[in-house]
């Protein structure tokens, strides 16, 4: 039976040196010559000139030193050609093959890039780059790392004393030539899209179907603080906050768990492939879809992930240094602590897919569907959502804080008080980006309206 490393073939072609050359490139292996596909030796030709022709051609054109052996099984001669492991890429006509379970494979584009950078003990996040200074590494974005690796107990006290180039030789982001890294100039750097173009994060509000782009931002930045940036433009564009009250304590989560969300995102990041497009975050009212190119490691699945596994990460400089701040585990706890954040707040588990080279986690919008009413049967922008059916029952169509937002302004006018956007941000505790959104919902409702100047004016309750 043939296998990773056992190939048959019934007879001789000298195309059949793309499989040795496949086999140096993987794990070695064995090739015989006069065994079908079955395992049965059927003999072969000229046996005893192929012993010596094989290994001569495999040395001329490669380079590799092969055993070739004669052997025999009911008076029929067949050849076992035995391929060792090459430490260095083996190439055969100029062109790289790889055997892969029982398949060869021709290497190209990023799969032959990942391929030789291994072969040669590199890996993508570990180039320096040569025209890079400590000038182009942000400060705070360093001090941000360190402050939030103190917090989290897993940098000493004292590293807050520490100089940027002492921090960033701690990670490994510093080569032995004093030159910085991808990965250091990806993490800190003041203009890391110089660097990369696609490390970057899009968002899209999309309407009936992904076709219907409404709204979209791109999230650029260093990627140590990529996640921060993220989450406070969903919380104030794209998501909702359900309010409610335990005892007189006013609580208003984001519908979906944070930390959850955050996990989901640390993980995105460390694990994408930076040569391939930006992480997606597709919003409609049914449901979140955040997507990032980067295929699982050989041997994992989905399964996989749902379980207790070993912590194999894609981008092992920016893992760590993800780690160091505290972000993530070390032991492969990431999807078990996606699933107790869901869990905990009784939401259905995110649905994780990989798909070619791509990895998506699709998140159901459950507290969005029951505040707005909104069955997850077809998608429509959540916009849209929020101003149909005015006429109906205005109340059913508004928030928690849309209905304490109409109730400052109604007291305002007994108290003779002035509201704007800041004040109300302020006394509900929340962005001046959401209110801002939500006074613009009412004003479309036709409940409140703008009095004066956008900079001098205020809102008010419309009398009826």
């Amino acid at each position: 039976m043939e296998t990773q490393q056992i190939e048959y073939k019934a007879l001789w072609k000298d195309d059949y040196l793309k499989w040795i050359c496949g086999f140096a490139n993987a794990q070695g292996g064995i090739l015989s010559v006069g065994v079908d596909d079955e395992g049965r030796v059927v003999g072969v030709e000229k046996a005893k000139k192929l012993l010596e022709d094989i290994p001569n051609k495999v040395a001329a054109s490669m380079g590799l030193i092969v055993d070739v052996n004669l052997n025999k099984e009911n008076k029929k001669e067949y050849l076992t050609i035995q391929v060792p492991v090459s430490s260095v890429p083996v190439a055969y006509h100029g062109k790289y093959y790889y055997r892969s379970g029982a398949t060869l494979q021709e290497l190209s584009g990023i799969a032959l890039q990942d391929f030789l950078m291994k072969k040669m003990g590199l890996t993508w996040e570990a180039q320096a780059v040569e025209t890079a200074t400590l000038e182009d590494i942000d400060p705070d974005a360093v001090k941000y790392f360190v402050d939030k690796g103190i917090a989290a107990r897993r940098l000493p006290p004292n590293a807050k004393n520490d100089s940027i180039d002492i921090v960033l030789k701690n990670r490994m982001l510093i080569d032995h030539r004093g030159r910085l890294t991808l990965a250091a100039l990806l993490l800190f750097g003041k203009e890391p899209q110089r660097y990369c173009l696609t490390s970057g994060v899009k968002i899209g509000m999309f309407g009936a179907g992904y076709a219907d782009l409404v709204s979209q931002d791109y999230v650029s930045g260093n990627l140590i603080q990529m996640a921060d940036k993220v989450v406070e433009i969903l919380d104030n564009k794209y998501l909702v906050r359900p309010i409610h009250y335990e005892g007189m304590q006013r609580i208003e989560p984001l519908e979906i768990p944070m930390e959850g969300l955050r996990e989901i995102l640390y993980n995105a990041i460390v694990h994408k492939d930076y040569r391939g497009p930006e992480i997606t975050i597709r919003v409609s009212k049914e449901r979140i879809r955040i997507t990032n190119e980067g295929p699982l490691p050989d041997g994992f699945t989905v399964e996989t992930l749902l379980k207790k596994h070993e912590s194999k990460r894609r981008n092992e400089l920016i893992a760590q240094t993800f780690y160091y701040a505290g972000f993530i585990e070390a032991w492969g706890r990431g999807f078990e602590k996606i699933q107790e954040s869901f869990g905990e707040e009784n939401l259905k588990m995110p649905i994780f897919e990989e798909n070619g080279r791509f990895f998506s986690v699709e998140i159901l919008r459950e507290k969005y569907a029951s505040l707005t009413g909104e069955n997850h049967e077809s998608d429509t922008n959540v916009t849209d959502n929020v101003t149909m059916n005015v006429v109906d029952n205005v109340v059913d169509k508004l928030s928690e804080r849309q209905k304490d937002i109409i109730k400052i302004l109604s007291d305002s006018v007994v108290d003779n008080v002035v509201e704007n956007a800041s004040s109300l941000s302020h006394r509900l505790g929340v962005s001046h980006r959401t209110i801002q959104r939500d006074l613009e919902h009412l004003k479309k409702l036709k409940v409140i309206r703008r009095v004066g100047t956008d900079r001098g004016g205020h809102w008010e309750i419309i009398s009826k």
